[in-house]
């Protein structure tokens, strides 16, 4: 019995000083967080559509505002007069022209469109940025979390070989038995679950970019957060919100769509130079210019104007819904950073170290027999929701620092402060 101890101890100082790592299972592709957020920018078919789209928008403006087509008329035939009959023929040259300051309200109009289509590319850049951010941060605490959690089940694997290995076990070292063998078994749940979910994180970087199936990623860990103020991220809000900035947009378009409806109460006109000769029979010539356009007295454009008017009053009360809404959601984004930054001090990455020191002091103790089995299992209770609190704090702090720089319609994360 003394041997098997003896063992038991070996093994458990094993453990101890040579912790679990999955990395060294398999050969696993390695990137940093910045590495797979640069490829996603790069290769994001969201953002190349977007691209595509400003360009659209941009060839859409200048064909708007170009000058139609003149078009020519030609015309031929036969004349007779005082008993002398010949050819006679004509020519005209048509030029349409717009109402005076149509054209500029129309490039003013698609000039939003075109803007519009930048806020969206904007959007969609920081769509990928922080979905990325998101799900590769995530994707690497989970594979942390289940290194720890394979350790974990490895110890109790040896808990569990030692005690099987007694031939007459008392009742107490029975019901010991009992207590590690249910542990294994939740722990093997809780170790599924979590590679689950670790490969639902590796699955959501799939929707940006194609990564291979055994990915390392590596980024430093935050330990306070950037120091940013609650005034700083709703002046950013209010300037740079995608939202805020798009319906800002859309007010302006609609307030030169009224402009454009009321210049359409006047009418666009033609401009016709002509030519008619009739060299054969009296020798004579016409030339001349004339104008064309239609009297505004039927139609008065009444119901554009009146449905763009009610439109800009609708895009503006939109914008101030939008408004209130974003300075709303900055300050409870803002309070849920301020207390995710707050539980990233609570418990730094020196806890881990200390976790570690204090369940290999209990490895030690079981292993001499020094103390029960109930304490063991207090103290590695206590290690394991160590190790959770720590993950958990970064994965809270990445959540709301992410969260709080979208709403700003900011670029700037940072890790490792």
């Amino acid at each position: 019995m003394l041997n098997v101890r003896i063992c038991m101890g070996i093994t458990m100082a094993f453990i101890a000083l040579h912790p679990y790592s999955v990395s060294g299972q398999n050969a696993e592709k390695e990137y940093t967080l910045d590495e797979i957020v640069g490829l996603a920018l790069e290769r994001s078919e969201l953002i190349a559509g977007g691209r595509y789209t400003v360009k659209e928008s941009s060839e859409y403006r200048k064909q708007a505002t170009a000058l139609p087509n003149p078009s020519i008329g030609l015309s031929s035939g036969y004349v007779s007069a005082d008993g002398k009959r010949g050819a006679a023929y004509g020519v005209t040259l048509t030029q349409p022209f717009v109402f005076p300051g149509k054209r500029r309200s129309i490039d003013g109009i698609m000039a939003m469109d075109e803007k519009l289509s930048e806020l969206d590319l904007r959007e969609a850049v920081l769509t990928v940025r922080y979905g990325v951010i998101r799900a590769g941060y995530s994707y690497m605490v989970y594979g942390e979390l289940l290194s720890h959690l394979e350790e974990r089940m490895r110890r109790f694997r040896v808990m569990e070989g030692y005690m099987n290995s007694r031939p007459f076990a008392a009742s107490r070292a029975r019901m010991d038995k009992y207590i590690v063998s249910g542990r294994i078994l939740l722990l093997q749940k809780e170790l599924d679950r979590l590679k689950a979910d670790r490969d639902r994180y590796r699955i959501q970087l799939g929707t940006y970019l194609d990564l291979p199936e055994n990915l390392r990623i590596s980024a430093p860990l935050f330990v306070r957060g950037p120091e940013i103020t609650e005034e700083e991220i709703a002046e950013s809000a209010a300037e740079k919100n995608p939202s805020v900035r798009r319906l800002d947009a859309a007010l302006e378009k609609s307030k030169l769509r009224r402009r454009h409806a009321t210049l359409g109460r006047y009418p666009d006109f033609d401009l016709t130079a002509y030519y008619n000769a009739d060299p054969s029979v009296s020798g004579e010539t016409q030339a001349g210019i004339g104008m064309t356009l239609k009297l505004p007295i039927l139609d008065r454009n009444a119901g554009e104007i009146g449905g763009t008017e009610y439109g800009a009053m609708a895009a503006g009360e939109k914008l101030a819904f939008q408004k209130r809404e974003t300075k709303q959601h900055v300050a409870a984004a803002f309070r849920e950073y301020r207390l995710a930054a707050k539980n990233l001090v609570r418990f730094p990455e020196s806890l881990l170290d200390r976790a570690h020191g204090q369940l290999a002091d209990a490895d030690r103790e079981f292993a001499k027999g020094t103390i029960d089995l109930i304490t063991y299992l207090e103290v590695e209770s206590q290690a394991h929701e160590t190790h959770l609190a720590f993950f958990e704090s970064q994965m809270e702090f990445m959540s709301a620092y992410t969260g709080l720089l979208f709403l700003a319609g900011r670029d700037d994360f940072k890790t490792g402060e």
